[in-house]
């Protein structure tokens, strides 16, 4: 029996169909397992990436696939120019002799790796402009659910830990919290235009009381502020406009109960902090802050000193001469094998000021992109830049191999929804109404 054109168009149009309604829910899945069960993410993460690579001569031949437009290249094409530059740079410096610092050079290796990888990921996302198959609410839902998985696993181990800092898998708590903050965001987020009721709006805060719970038992207090900036900015946009004073007082409410349940978590963190910084001020660098205070030193003199960038090597000769000079703390050696606890400081101590201007270009970048589009893409550039950005203060996330495959996978599913939700002015919508 002949297999005529038809036929073959009929398969490609199932396939591709069933792949249009199964790929937010493979990234959103692929997100909360980077949390949980960080291998199965990684072996997750790399099928999607394959995969992203097979399905572009599928898509071709069933002409689902656009140009993206030139506010995608712009955001394309910064991210191409930072994993060149920073490859450029491994490429050109000698691996360092030392095994603590080995290690350093490793996950920046792997990092370019990861990139690579999710980029592809990121261009089919935006080359797919197609209807969407799946209701309008069921991805809220699934982010909602997930987000309440979460929360109830976190304070399970909270509670099993008799109230000491927690975290899944094999994630550090600190890195655990930033991610769980940027799943409790996505899910506050996909809720944002929908229109609710009275009840809707109870609910709504009684599940920010429980992630912002959930956020206290990681003990991580730039996951705290962050999560706290970030909500009172979406209720103020949604909601204190509208309703005015007693939207706040009811959220004021929610959040004293809160930190009632959570105060012996956040009386602790509060404390250490006061303990850390009277302890810097006598001269005793060697607490959490004090270590941090004495890097950021470090990484702000290595910068001035090689404002063109260095080796992972010759930055951390520079540091000891600095200590035996009495210039800088020695606190500052006690984590010469990991990193500066600061994002910019990293960068412009290593790759110096192009570095640094690259990753502001893949931010503008990203900015840029969100503010063409609108809708739900401008709100979700919002919250990925400020992930990085606010996070990036306080710790480096661009070493961190899970972080970095969350945050891939976290942005293609962005893309997505965005274009598939979002769409261009100058075409007519296919939803029954726009999202404001």
């Amino acid at each position: 029996m002949a297999c005529d054109g038809g036929a073959v168009r009929a398969l490609t149009r199932y396939v591709s169909h069933g792949s249009q309604a199964i790929i937010p829910l493979i990234l959103m899945l692929g997100c909360c397992m980077m949390l949980v069960m960080p291998a199965s993410g990684r072996t997750l993460f790399y099928n999607i990436s394959a995969l992203a690579f097979l399905a572009f001569p599928v898509l071709a031949v069933r002409r689902a696939l656009v140009m993206p437009d030139r506010c995608a290249w712009l955001l394309l094409a910064p991210c191409l120019v930072f994993v060149l530059l920073r490859g450029l740079w491994l490429a050109l410096q000698t691996p360092p002799l030392d095994s603590a610092l080995q290690q350093v050079a490793y996950s920046y290796q792997y990092s370019v790796k990861i990139w690579l990888c999710g980029i592809p990921l990121w261009l089919l996302m935006l080359c797919h402009n197609q209807r969407p198959v799946i209701p309008e609410w069921l991805m809220p839902v699934v982010a909602v659910v997930i987000s309440l998985l979460l929360s109830g696993m976190t304070l399970q181990a909270w509670h099993e830990a008799h109230g000491g800092r927690v975290a899944l898998g094999t994630l550090y708590a600190t890195g655990f919290a930033y991610l769980l903050a940027a799943m409790h965001a996505l899910a506050l987020l996909l809720l944002y235009p929908l229109r609710m009721r009275s009840w809707h709006w109870l609910a709504l805060l009684l599940l920010v009381g429980l992630q912002l719970l959930s956020i206290i038992a990681t003990g991580t207090r730039a996951a705290m502020l962050v999560y706290l900036l970030y909500v009172g900015c979406l209720f103020h946009w949604r909601l204190g406009r509208r309703y005015g004073w007693k939207v706040y007082a009811f959220a004021v409410l929610v959040l004293l109960s809160v930190s009632w349940l959570g105060r012996g978590m956040l009386e602790g963190r509060i404390q250490e902090a006061r303990a850390d910084l009277q302890a810097y001020q006598q001269g005793n660098a060697g607490t959490s802050l004090g270590i941090r205070f004495s890097l950021w030193d470090g990484g702000w003199r290595a910068a001035s000193a090689h404002p063109w960038g260095q080796s992972i090597e010759s930055r951390d000769q520079l540091f000891n001469k600095l200590v035996k000079e009495g210039s800088l703390n020695p606190a500052v050696l006690e984590m010469r094998s990991v990193h500066l606890h600061h994002e910019w400081l990293e960068i412009l101590s290593l790759q110096g000021v192009p570095g640094a201007l690259s990753w502001l270009a893949v931010l503008m970048g990203w900015a840029w992109f969100g503010y063409r589009r609108g809708g739900f893409a401008g709100r979700f550039m919002l919250l990925y830049i400020g992930f990085w950005f606010l996070f990036g203060l306080s710790d480096v996330m661009l070493l961190s191999p899970q972080i970095v495959m969350f945050s891939m996978m976290f942005a293609a599913l962005g893309l997505y929804w965005s274009n598939t939700v979002d769409v261009p002015k100058n075409s007519q919508s296919h939803w029954p109404h726009k999202l404001k």
